[in-house]
């Protein structure tokens, strides 16, 4: 995906970049657009989600936003960036590999956020 990425950002090999640049660029993008999220849901997301504050309350609060996400890459995303691939509606005519692969990546996406982001509950924030 990082050079996918890369190659969105710098253009196609010969155009000015080589692979190598384009390999880091998407990694470097790659990375950012995750912090990113990842903040989105640490500040925005995840209050307005009901459940409790424990680690399995927040990596399935985590794995809804994934799925989210998950779901506007295969349906918007992947689309609109490679139309030269007609990967049409929700990414199907690129195959059913990769609309697996864009779920599972995103579920393991999710899975590192909800298990590293664990705020405290209610009741462990008034002992506190």
């Amino acid at each position: 995906m990082a050079r996918v990425q890369g190659i969105l950002l710098l253009g196609h090999t010969g155009t000015g970049a080589t692979g190598t640049q384009q390999f880091w660029a998407g990694t470097v993008y790659h990375y950012m657009t995750g912090i990113c999220y990842g903040l989105i849901f640490c500040f925005l997301i995840h209050p307005l989600l009901p459940g409790r504050n424990t680690v399995l309350g927040n990596v399935r609060k985590a794995l809804i936003w994934a799925g989210v996400l998950a779901v506007l890459s295969a349906l918007l995303w992947v689309p609109r960036n490679f139309p030269e691939f007609h990967p049409g509606f929700f990414t199907n005519n690129l195959g059913w590999k990769t609309v697996i692969g864009i779920f599972i990546w995103h579920a393991v996406y999710g899975l590192h956020l909800g298990a590293f982001y664990n705020p405290l509950s209610a009741e462990e924030e008034r002992a506190a």
